[in-house]
C-alpha cells in the first residue's frame, strides 16, 4: 500500500524564503515545488496537481496572486490557498481584498513559527 505526499507549491521572490520552507516541509513529509516568478506558479499549476500552495504577497504583485489563487481554486477546489503577506496593514489600506485564499499569514513571523504554521495549515 502507498499513501501519496501531500503536493505543496511556494510561490516567493525571495529564494532563501523558498529554500527554508521547502526544506522544513519536506522533513515534514510534503513533496514541494518551487516557483521565484507568477508565471512559473501559473505553468506548475497548470501541469501537475497541487493539494496547497502558498503565495508571497505584497503591494507589487497582489493582482498577479489573486489571480493564480483563482486559477488554483478553478483546477483544484480542495486545494490548500495560503497568502504569506509582506504588509498586510498596507494591503488592507489600500482596500486589498484576499478572500481567495483559505489563510494569510504575516511574512515577518520567525521562520521557524512560520514554517510550523504553514504545516499546521497545509494539514488542515
Amino acid at each position: 500500500m502507498t499513501t501519496e505526499l501531500v503536493r505543496v507549491l511556494i510561490v516567493d521572490d525571495e529564494s532563501a524564503l523558498l529554500f527554508a520552507l521547502s526544506d522544513y516541509l519536506t522533513f515534514r513529509g510534503c513533496r514541494v515545488d518551487c516557483a521565484e516568478g507568477m508565471e512559473d506558479a501559473r505553468a506548475l499549476v497548470h501541469h501537475l496537481h497541487y493539494d496547497a500552495v502558498v503565495v508571497g504577497v505584497n503591494v507589487l504583485n497582489v493582482a498577479a496572486a489573486r489571480s493564480l489563487a483563482v486559477d488554483t481554486r478553478r483546477r483544484f477546489p480542495l486545494a490548500r490557498l495560503i497568502a504569506l503577506a509582506s504588509d498586510a496593514a498596507a494591503l488592507s489600506d489600500n482596500g486589498v481584498d484576499l478572500t481567495e485564499f483559505n489563510q494569510v499569514y504575516a511574512r515577518h513571523l520567525p521562520m521557524v513559527q512560520l514554517a510550523r504554521v504553514l504545516c499546521h495549515s497545509i494539514a488542515a
